[in-house]
């Protein structure tokens, strides 16, 4: 669940780990896990660079103590809504464009001119009182859904 503010699962499960003992040498938490000391020296690196923990003294293999969570991961959560919010702007404005671009497109059928939009004149042949060309749709559609009496109505 933390992965998508930057914590691996198995970052996670390490940092858990290490709050419930409070504090603990990478060779217990280790052992707690039944990880590499290896592996779980390197998450607490990971951890460390996070903000997420930090050594109890200057020794190497010193007790590691979990810091809370909210300010480090906090501000990654913010970053990430704010990216969301920006895309969620993004997705906006394109929805805009796409309907002031329909709107500009879709045109009525001129019966002074005998065309529609597309220019097929078979559509003016057929029509009665106008023809609505859907953007997107060629002429050959319009004329194949003309021979097919799509649109006619019988009297």
């Amino acid at each position: 669940m933390l992965e998508e503010i930057g914590l691996t699962p198995d970052e996670e499960e390490l940092y858990r780990c290490l709050v419930r003992a409070n504090t603990a040498r990478a060779g217990e938490l280790a052992q707690r896990l039944g990880r590499p000391r290896a592996e779980v020296g390197a998450r607490l690196d990971a951890l460390r660079d996070k903000g997420l923990v930090l050594p109890t003294g200057p020794e190497p293999d010193a007790p590691r103590r979990p810091l809370a969570p909210d300010v480090p991961l906090g501000e990654a959560l913010l970053r990430r809504q704010s990216a969301l919010e920006e895309a969620r702007a993004a997705v906006s404005r394109l929805a805009e464009d796409y309907r002031a671009g329909m709107r500009r497109t879709w045109s009525r059928w001129s019966p002074a001119r005998g065309r529609c939009a597309n220019g097929c004149a078979s559509c003016g042949r057929r029509a009665r009182g106008g023809a609505l060309v859907l953007p997107g749709q060629p002429a050959g559609d319009a004329r194949r859904a003309g021979r097919r009496g799509a649109g006619r109505t019988r009297r």
